[in-house]
């Protein structure tokens, strides 16, 4: 089944793309586009690319919401270890990042700004997460 808007406006935001993008960067409507089967005007054989950037986003939808549940003024069980919620915030934060730049690798792009930061743009060089490399990488 092809990306529906909903599916767009999704990508874009974890990706740090404000709605402007669409005309100014038409590149990642464009990878979108691509990743999608023949049968719904993409360039792939079948949906295994569109279907395995639904399920991430999936993921970063529920990494959002518990990151926007969290109240900072209570420890948090995680599994079976008690983290302060701050720690833990800051771990979801960096997770869900690291899950954002696995979906701009499957869209061959990266992502403009990590929304779950401070909200500054990322510059060539800066280092992000991929899901090619265990540990950090830098990216230009």
């Amino acid at each position: 089944m092809a990306f529906v808007e909903a599916d767009r406006v999704q990508v874009r935001r974890f990706l740090g793309y404000a709605q402007i993008n669409l005309e100014a960067d038409p590149r990642l409507e464009s990878a979108l586009d691509s990743a999608q089967s023949i049968a719904d005007g993409g360039s792939r054989p079948d949906s295994t690319a569109e279907n395995m950037i639904k399920a991430l986003l999936v993921k970063l939808i529920a990494l959002d919401e518990k990151i926007d549940e969290l109240d900072c003024l209570e420890n948090i069980r995680m599994d079976k270890i008690e983290v302060d919620a701050v720690r833990a915030y800051m771990v979801l934060c960096q997770h869900a990042f690291k899950k954002a730049c696995q979906l701009a690798d499957a869209l061959n792009t990266k992502p403009i700004r990590n929304i779950w930061s401070q909200g500054k743009l990322l510059e060539p060089g800066e280092p992000t997460f991929t899901r090619r490399h265990s540990q950090m990488a830098w990216r230009s």
